[in-house]
């Protein structure tokens, strides 16, 4: 075979390429740290990295989900925890009121320190998270209790009884349920209050009456009428639009209505867990009852031939130990429960630490170099480049004209 110059010059120069090609290769990876720098340099190596990349990113998320979730947790537990020290505040009130004798100056001092300790009470079932209420369920834009007077403004149906704790302004159309209280004090139009059964005086326009009613069947107000404290709307009842629900107040948007609504955290691969403690709605139910009927029943111990005795009043405030006693007992299984979910995230928190820790020694295994392998074998590959230009230089240094 005839080998010309043109066939060597072609070859060395060809020689030339591959090797300054493999020194950029090298001289690429010591400059990234990578192994590769396109997809097309290592398909399996890249496909590798990118299912690494996906799980760390993912890891990583499910972390800031597990965070969030604890976050959420331990402002309930404090928020419960705050409950309870509140009612045994109030406990301790009762037990001092139930063996002691009361003078007119107690009494005050008492509704007082009742009163504060029930405002607080209601700013714990408002706690919010991050602006979301915790206790009501996916109507995290609602507070559980009412912090200000509101009107509705679509009808509601009422999903269980409601104790009234405040006044409620009922508008036309709205139906009372069977079983519905009225308390005293309770304001009905002359129409409503006569298809009710009263006597209502030729006349007059309004109704007020004088001591507790029971519906024994549905009523659909003609007018409106006014609901005061300890009166109970019936589940199914419909507060009509329009109506307006005083402050301190159940909020009807809420109460009921919030059965089964977990908030769930995705901490993982079909791996969740709840962050939202449920059931408060139907505890501040019962202490509302049981609040009002304290701060009535020593209101008319004040008034003079209100027929309220010292005597009642030590009744009242034993009675009122066991219903207190039952709500701390409710409230502590809701934060054993609790407990229970976040000694759960515990295990789930350290879990996710160990595969992002995992994912991350195995990417970069997959992609990132060896510095010390890399760093030798880039030097290789230059003196083998070198050495390639010097032996180019001189077989393309001697043309046809030199030997003329």
């Amino acid at each position: 075979m005839r080998v010309t110059n043109g066939m060597i010059r072609s070859n060395t120069l060809n020689n030339l390429y591959k090797n300054i090609s493999a020194v950029n290769q090298s001289f690429a990876q010591m400059s990234t740290g990578k192994k590769i720098q396109t997809v097309s340099d290592d398909p399996i190596i890249a496909g590798r990295a990118i299912k690494l990349k996906v799980n760390v990113l993912e890891t990583q998320q499910y972390q800031k989900n597990a965070k969030e979730a604890r976050s959420w947790m331990e402002i309930t537990e404090t928020s419960m925890d705050n409950m309870t020290e509140i009612l045994k505040s109030i406990r301790t009130k009762c037990v001092q009121a139930s063996t002691g004798t009361l003078e007119n100056k107690d009494k005050e001092v008492l509704k007082a320190d009742i009163a504060q300790l029930w405002q607080q009470l209601q700013e714990e079932a408002n706690v919010t998270y991050g602006g979301r209420y915790i206790y009501s369920g996916y109507k995290t834009d609602e507070p559980l209790m009412l912090n200000k007077d509101t009107t509705l403004n679509e009808e509601c149906t009422l999903k269980a009884n409601m104790t009234v704790a405040n006044n409620i302004a009922l508008n036309p159309n709205s139906v009372l349920k069977t079983g519905t209280t009225l308390a005293e004090g309770t304001k009905l139009s002359a129409t409503d209050a006569t298809a009710m059964g009263f006597t209502v005086a030729p006349g007059e326009t309004e109704y007020t009456l004088s001591e507790d009613y029971t519906l024994g069947a549905d009523h659909t107000l003609a007018d409106k009428a006014t609901l005061t404290s300890n009166s109970s709307i019936a589940k199914e009842s419909i507060l009509a639009a329009g109506t307006v629900v005083d402050s301190g107040n159940l909020n009807p948007k809420v109460y009921g209505q919030i059965t089964g609504q977990e908030m769930r955290y995705e901490v993982g691969t079909s791996n969740t867990i709840n962050v939202n403690t449920l059931g408060m709605d139907d505890t501040f139910n019962t202490l509302i009852g049981m609040m009002q009927d304290i701060i009535t029943t020593v209101d008319k111990s004040l008034e003079e031939d209100s027929g309220v005795t010292s005597d009642d009043l030590h009744d009242l405030f034993n009675n009122k130990l066991g219903e207190i006693d039952e709500i701390m007992s409710d409230i502590s299984t809701k934060t054993s429960d609790l407990g229970s979910r976040m000694a759960r995230l515990d295990y789930v928190d350290s879990r996710l630490t160990d595969n992002n820790a995992d994912y991350k020694e195995l990417l970069s295994n997959t992609e990132d170099i060896d510095v010390e392998e890399t760093y030798v074998e880039f030097n290789s590959r230059y003196a083998a480049y070198t050495a390639a230009l010097q032996a180019t230089s001189k077989v393309i240094m001697n043309t046809l004209a030199d030997y003329l």
